[in-house]
């Protein structure tokens, strides 16, 4: 048996750190990978298809975009099983209520996991969330139909954090439920392959990015189960991915010089955090230089975090503690007899003008 798993679309989020007309490109980006997933479904022959949770980002999701989802869905030749997680939770305004479900789709809608049929040789078992929170574990106590062979657990659940109110599940609670496959969903990144006993279990991550917590590839799991072994393999799909890079400018002197270390760096697909860093010899103007990039970047997020190159011992003259406290230590620099010796005093001297000043000491020169 063959399958797409998928969890995490968060539709018609806000995606308010981007500008709106970023935020609606970025929005329609995430229908149209929606899209690409279920194509990629028929291009993998996938028998069925598990959604596990917070396939919307709330229940103020738009009608166009239910009505998209679900008309997409009926034209997919698989059977598709849906998880609602806590965005998207059943209640009275869910958005699964606002239009028609396709035969080919069976949602859960109890905060219990129930049997919703064997397809094939593959018992299906889910559980919904009916609520925001759900703290008490939803596998805690349950055994699976003991004649089922092969069976796959469709639930949003957190498997980082014994503690969370997002249905905790622990190794031992997988490895006690012997499901064949578990599908997971609410953890953003793909946790790879996971055991627990005779169960297998795995998150696919996000299928978008929607913020910088959320860097790298993101996208879905084909797998496929044969005589009770399961195989999954990641795949992207993002159309953008969030990145974040360190830009040293300790070499940059010049702010046309700063502006093409930073035009290099172009990029129309991704979606970039660039961290200055190092000592600079050019005065910065942060919002004047993404606005200025702004064309060369499909969105730009500069920070500084570098600071002014000066010397250090300019101030040894003063008759302060400062003063006194750098004037030994130049007196040890013009004495020292090796590079390595001079390297401890220069960062002896950032250390007591840091711990003087309340900054965090830097870890190098």
């Amino acid at each position: 048996m063959k399958f797409l798993h998928l969890a995490d679309f968060h539709l018609d989020s806000a995606l308010g750190a981007l500008p709106p007309e970023k935020a609606a490109i970025r929005r329609r980006e995430m229908r149209e990978t929606v899209s690409d997933a279920f194509i990629l479904a028929q291009e993998e022959n996938a028998d069925m298809i598990f959604i596990s949770g917070d396939l919307f980002d709330g229940d103020n999701t738009f009608f166009d975009t239910v009505r998209f989802l679900m008309d997409t869905m009926g034209k997919v030749p698989a059977h598709i099983f849906i998880s609602p997680g806590n965005h998207d939770f059943i209640s009275p305004s869910s958005p699964y209520f606002s239009c028609p479900v396709p035969k080919n789709v069976t949602i859960f809608k109890r905060n219990a996991i129930e049997r919703a049929g064997v397809f094939g040789n593959v018992a299906v078992y889910g559980a919904a969330f009916c609520a925001r929170w759900q703290d008490a574990p939803l596998i805690k106590g349950f055994s699976r139909d003991s004649a089922d062979k092969t069976s796959v657990l469709v639930m949003h659940a957190d498997d980082v954090s014994p503690s969370s109110r997002y249905n905790p599940v622990s190794p031992e609670d997988m490895e006690r439920s012997a499901f064949t496959y578990a599908a997971l969903g609410h953890n953003h990144e793909f946790s790879g392959k996971l055991s627990a006993g005779s169960s297998v279990y795995a998150h696919p991550g996000c299928i978008e990015g929607r913020g910088f917590d959320e860097t790298g590839a993101k996208g879905a799991i084909v797998g496929e189960i044969s005589e009770g072994c399961v195989d999954i393999a990641f795949r992207p799909l993002c159309r953008r991915r969030y990145e974040v890079k360190e830009l040293d400018i300790s070499d940059v002197e010049t702010a046309d010089g700063l502006f093409d270390r930073l035009r290099a760096l172009s990029s129309e697909r991704d979606i970039l955090r660039i961290v200055l860093s190092g000592e600079r010899g050019v005065d910065i103007d942060v919002t004047a230089l993404q606005s200025a990039l702004s064309e060369n970047f499909f969105h730009l997020s500069l920070i500084d975090r570098s600071r002014r190159r000066e010397d250090i011992f300019s101030r040894a003259g003063e008759q302060s503690l400062r003063g006194l406290f750098l004037k030994e230590l130049k007196r040890k620099l013009d004495r020292a007899s090796s590079d390595e010796e001079r390297s401890k005093i220069l960062l002896a001297a950032r250390y007591g003008l840091c711990a003087m000043d309340g900054e965090n000491a830097p870890d190098r020169i």
